[in-house]
């Protein structure tokens, strides 16, 4: 019972996290912003309806040999389909063929999108779980509840691409590290089913997608900064497990194709400019811009951790989120195009800014006021999303929607006064209307207010 009544409060934000994924899930982002939903739908349904890997692909080493048909969208479907490995893609293809039972046909996202929702909120436990191991329970539930119901979370968590699931398997690392970190030399030695369940992880991420060597990789990283030499030596190990995997399939698929397929993969253009571009041009969740303030600020909290952190002191939670963090913006520097603003290739960073977010505000509570403020004007950009929604439908006015732009003031406004006493409460009323606005936000925003937004900001910058 008292264990219960000690997980009631992750359950309630696990069913808030399930019911903000389902909201017109199928609306937002936009089914049209990507054709990759598809891609993965086709090659996970066509393996299992044939045997054949299929989906769409516009490589050129697919010749017309390699042509099964033309396909609805702007690309050919070719078989063998090697641009990727299957793993992640059974799931929604699962999906797609007990609704229509041909692969073939176009999938429906109310259909594949489904099992996103759980997969998204499965994600939120995770870090509940991993951070109710580490943290003080108030912020292990801020935490969560962040990850459960900030807007750009909350919507790209829909999304059917793998990077949705390379967040479970790194979320899982997380928990299977800290497990590690808390056996005794002598049980480490003894300890095989830590090391297999090490050993799956990474096969599975690389059967996932190419960029799942993150799990290795962030794994060799963290046992060489903690001078681990047994974790290190496992790291190497699951490193060469994980793609001895990858190239047995692409061997049982077509190697020289898929070699092939790689090669034409490095020829795009590399610079690390496209991490300015997701962060601060370019912000979006699949490929339109969104802005979402809670982005910025898992970005600069972050880096705030960077500063804040001495490395040589450091827990080993903040250690790996740190690390896993460095590893992955690298990854996309090195590998993302200079031009690619895909929103999604950053997903896997997600549930680390939630943790660097509740980071800022847990230094906010601690009477910084300033900061307070300063995290407030980070966050209108995602309360602008209820704005937006309200003064089309006459609740509120600009003039007022203003007067509110001042709210985040009140606790360093009241701290100057005698109700001081009181300013603690102020700044927990604005951090739960924050996370308030945040889930109005993920229930308002829709395609049409969405584009009336971009549509009227770039106007306003080019006069």
């Amino acid at each position: 019972m008292k264990k219960l009544k000690s997980a009631l409060p992750y359950i309630l934000i696990i069913f808030v996290a399930f019911f903000l994924r389902s909201w017109r899930y199928w609306e937002f982002p936009n089914t049209m912003e990507t054709a990759d939903e598809y891609a993965w739908t086709w090659l996970g349904s066509s393996i299992l309806a044939d045997g054949q890997p299929t989906s769409w692909s516009y490589f050129a080493p697919y010749g017309e040999g390699y042509i099964y048909k033309q396909g609805p969208v702007h690309a050919p479907l070719v078989r063998p389909a090697v641009d990727h490995p299957p793993l992640f893609a059974f799931i929604p293809g699962i999906a797609h063929l007990i609704a229509t039972n041909n692969w073939e046909t176009l999938p429906d996202h109310r259909v594949i999108r489904i099992p996103m929702l759980f997969l998204g909120t499965l994600a939120v436990a995770l870090l509940g779980y991993w951070t109710s191991l580490v943290l003080e329970k108030k912020w292990s539930l801020v935490a969560t509840a962040i990850y459960a119901m900030v807007p750009v979370f909350v919507f790209s968590s829909r999304l059917v691409v793998s990077e949705n699931f390379l967040i479970l398997l790194l979320l899982i690392l997380g928990i299977l590290v800290h497990r590690w970190e808390n056996l005794s030399q002598k049980e480490k030695q003894k300890q095989n089913r830590i090391r297999i369940a090490f050993l799956l992880l990474g096969v599975a991420a690389l059967l996932t997608k190419i960029s799942g060597i993150l799990i290795p990789g962030i794994l060799v990283s963290y046992a060489l900064v903690r001078k681990d030499f047994p974790l290190f030596k496992l790291g190497i190990l699951v490193t060469i497990a994980s793609i001895t995997s990858l190239l047995l399939y692409a061997s049982y698929t077509n190697f020289p194709l898929f070699m092939a397929i790689q090669k034409q993969q490095t020829l795009l253009p590399i610079g690390l400019s496209t991490l300015y571009n997701r962060f601060f041009i370019y912000p979006n969740i699949a490929n339109d811009i969104y802005y979402d303030g809670w982005l910025l600020l898992g970005f600069f909290g972050f880096v705030y951790a960077l500063i804040k952190k001495d490395i040589s002191k450091i827990q080993p939670f903040w250690l790996f989120s740190i690390l896993s963090t460095v590893v992955i913006l690298g990854f996309i520097g090195i590998t993302g195009g200079e031009y690619t603003f895909f929103g999604w290739y950053s997903y896997p960073i997600l549930p680390f800014f939630a943790l660097f977010i509740t980071l800022l505000l847990k230094e906010a509570y601690e009477e910084k006021y300033l900061l307070t403020i300063l995290l407030w004007f980070f966050l209108l950009p995602t309360i602008n999303n209820v704005f937006v929604h309200a003064t089309r439908t006459q609740l509120l006015t600009r003039t007022t929607i203003r007067m509110i732009y001042f709210l985040g003031a009140l606790p360093l406004l009241i701290s100057l006064t005698p109700l001081k006493k009181y300013t603690k409460y102020a700044q927990l009323l604005l951090f739960v209307t924050i996370l308030s606005a945040s889930i109005l936000s993920v229930m308002t925003i829709d395609y049409t207010a969405r584009d009336l937004f971009q549509r009227s900001f770039w106007s306003e910058v080019r006069r």
